[in-house]
């Protein structure tokens, strides 16, 4: 997924939901991820977030 608002913008907070819920249970979970920010004309790793 990519997001791109033509111009630098900061962002406060997102959510991504991995997978979907049936009965309360989790189905099709991604076990492995990352997060990069394009910063400076490349891709940058973001070091650390908080996932549940």
């Amino acid at each position: 997924m990519e997001l791109d608002y033509g111009r630098e913008v900061e962002l406060g907070a997102s959510q991504i939901v991995n997978g979907w819920n049936v009965r309360e249970t989790w189905k099709k979970l991604i076990a492995w991820y990352r997060l990069e920010n394009y910063q400076n004309g490349k891709w940058v790793q973001v070091p650390s977030f908080d996932s549940v």
